[in-house]
């Protein structure tokens, strides 16, 4: 039985915590046995393949579910959606969404649309954690036996990181404060800047698209020498996991985020973590070493930070709170989902994933 790991067509022309995601979630399943293989557009035909695991409903994702199901295939689908999403703007939602379709003369859908289509025409959906299983049964409606949770996972190579290479490589002294993500209003970079400027100075690591510049040249001109922008590591660059390490606090003050993978790399690398308040990370509850704040509230921020500096990190053993969150682990669940789909879908004999231990 083969699986084929779907995409929306543009999504590795840029780097992020959804493409790490579908890279690793690939060669673990693979690492473990499973005929797994990354679709690949122009050669591959959906029917060569069994079942169909898609990551994300939107961007025209939904498109593929209902080929896939057209063609016969058994459908898992990794929704990946931002929290918060209640019942009552799912209702909202389908209210505008049945205005603009009548509007248009029933020429124009909406993304919440695909997303519904999508759900409803998968037979089993991954939710990355339970704050995002709950939203997707309150708020999109999806039938409770039809949800699994499966965490993302995290590099050996974050939890092994030193700092030596990042300083060296690019020159930085003394206390920093990290950001690796996107640049972008969504983001939240300034806000965290405006908390962080005159206290430590804040770093960031990610790509910036054009029409983020402006937003860029605003944090460049407003933080000075508190801020730089060290644009993009490829999430195999050793420079990436020895900039958690160096740092004396992770920031990712986002308007919203699913489980970051950034967030739980900074953890592994034994860096404590401040995170917007709507997230799934939600079995890192309660956790000492990561902090929710409002992504509008800067003193909150401010304050978290300076909770951060004042401690003695060296002390607190963080890595220990991620340790489990290994891919291997996340491709066994995955694996057992596609078992319970019917067939097998390893290359030899198959193994009870209760019984493998990481």
């Amino acid at each position: 039985m083969r699986v084929a790991i779907l995409y929306y067509p543009m999504l590795f022309q840029r780097t992020g915590g959804l493409q790490v995601q579908v890279r690793e979630t690939t060669k673990a399943l693979q690492a473990i046995g499973v005929n797994a293989e990354l679709f690949d557009y122009g050669k591959h035909k959906l029917t060569d393949f069994n079942i169909a695991h898609v990551f994300s409903p939107i961007n025209g994702n939904h498109r593929i579910v209902e080929q896939a199901k057209n063609d016969g295939l058994k459908v898992v689908l990794s929704t990946v959606l931002h929290p918060p999403w209640s019942r009552f703007q799912n209702k909202r939602a389908d209210f505008s969404s049945r205005l603009a379709e009548r509007l248009s003369g029933w020429s124009q859908s909406s993304t919440h649309q695909h997303i519904h289509s999508a759900l409803t025409l998968s037979d089993a959906v991954i939710a990355l954690g339970v704050a995002e299983r709950d939203m997707l049964m309150s708020g999109y409606r999806t039938p409770r036996p039809k949800l699994h949770i499966v965490p993302n996972g995290i590099k050996e190579a974050f939890f092994s990181a030193n700092e030596e290479i990042f300083r060296q490589h690019f020159g930085i002294t003394g206390k920093y404060a990290l950001n690796v993500a996107s640049v972008s209003p969504y983001k939240n970079q300034m806000t965290a800047l405006q908390a962080l400027k005159g206290k430590v100075p804040l770093v960031v690591i990610g790509p910036c698209a054009k029409e983020n510049h402006a937003y860029l040249k605003e944090m460049q001109d407003f933080g000075g020498e508190w801020f730089r922008y060290l644009g993009v590591l490829d999430n195999d660059d050793p420079a990436l996991p020895s900039a958690y390490a160096g740092a004396s606090l992770f920031i990712l003050p986002s308007l919203s985020e699913v489980q970051p993978i950034s967030a739980l790399e900074a953890l592994a690398a034994n860096c404590p973590v401040i995170i917007t308040n709507n997230h799934s990370l939600d079995m890192l509850a309660g956790q000492e070493m990561l902090k929710e704040t409002s992504p509008t509230d800067v003193q909150a921020i401010s304050n978290a930070a300076s909770t951060f500096l004042s401690m003695n990190i060296e002390s607190h053993e963080i890595s220990t709170q991620v340790s489990t969150l290994t891919w291997k682990k996340a491709a066994y669940k995955i694996q057992n989902i596609y078992l319970n789909l019917g067939g097998q879908v390893t290359e030899g004999p198959e193994k009870s994933p209760q019984a493998i231990q990481d």
